[in-house]
């Protein structure tokens, strides 16, 4: 009895990675998508690829922050700011997160305040990026 029970315990981890794998391969593949349907000017099927990608990799950061540079094309700052701060409560310790949520506080929203804090969070997970603390710079 104890036998039959672990394999099929086993049997249901095995199937259950199996499917993770798949899930994040997908997702890396709409990603793709996104970006070449992005560089032809399709941005309402890019769009369609990037939710696609955020559902099968909830926990990645890549498909909000996509998202973000796919509103920003099309004029929706506030939506940008919404992806941008979504990628970031993703991956909380990217730093590159909080530089782009920066970037897009300090040249279109004109709120260097907030670009300080996000720069400053940035800086707080990576001290040597050097891009980072000229841009602070910029926004004090």
């Amino acid at each position: 009895m104890g036998r039959v029970v672990f394999k099929i315990s086993v049997g249901f981890v095995a199937g259950a990675l199996i499917l993770l794998a798949i899930s994040l391969y997908l997702s890396n593949l709409y990603l793709k998508d996104q970006q070449r349907l992005a560089e032809t000017g399709d941005l309402s099927r890019a769009m369609e690829k990037v939710e696609w990608a955020s559902r099968l990799d909830p926990f990645s950061s890549a498909p909000p922050s996509s998202k973000a540079y796919l509103e920003l094309r099309q004029g929706r700052v506030e939506a940008a700011r919404e992806a941008f701060q979504e990628a970031v409560d993703r991956d909380p310790y990217n730093y590159k997160n909080y530089e782009a949520l920066g970037n897009l506080q300090r040249q279109q929203l004109g709120d260097p305040e907030e670009a300080v804090k996000s720069y400053r969070k940035a800086l707080e997970r990576n001290p040597h990026a050097a891009t980072v603390v000229s841009r602070l710079g910029e926004a004090l």
